[in-house]
């Protein structure tokens, strides 16, 4: 009777264990989950003068056949990439693009079709900066005279 009892202790030892470890390391601290619908992901950027071409946009289909057990068997057609819409920005002779937002929809079940819109501004960048001649104080350098 003893030995049934300290077996179902060991056994129970080697079941919760594990499943302990496993979620002990679920939480991370960082979250790496991508951006939901409507928010954006913004980055700093150097400053440079520009003007405004005008809007450029790009469609892409993406169709995933799924399989038995919810297992994608097939996957057809591409998503938007940053290189699609600089494309459509070299049309314009565009230098770069602004304001970039890709819009994702779903609809199917078996067969899922992702439909996925780019938007951004094109913009050509303009160089508008002057050599200061010699004798001309920079503006805010003034307490260099006092």
């Amino acid at each position: 009777m003893r030995a049934n009892k300290v077996a179902g202790r060991v056994c129970l030892l080697f079941v919760l264990l594990p499943a302990f470890f496993s979620a002990a390391g679920c939480k991370t601290a960082a979250d790496f989950s991508a951006p939901l619908s409507g928010r954006y992901v913004t980055a700093s950027v150097g400053i440079k003068n520009y003007e405004i071409i005008g809007p450029v946009y790009a469609e892409s289909t993406e169709i995933h056949t799924i399989g038995f057990f919810g297992i994608v068997r097939k996957v057809e057609g591409s998503k938007i990439t940053y290189y699609d819409l600089m494309q459509q920005a070299a049309f314009l002779q565009a230098d770069d693009i602004i304001d970039v937002r890709i819009d994702m929809s779903v609809t199917g079940k078996r067969v899922r079709v992702f439909t996925y819109t780019g938007k951004a501004v094109a913009v050509k960048y303009v160089d508008n900066t002057r050599a200061a001649p010699e004798n001309e104080i920079p503006e805010g350098a003034d307490f260099l005279n006092r």
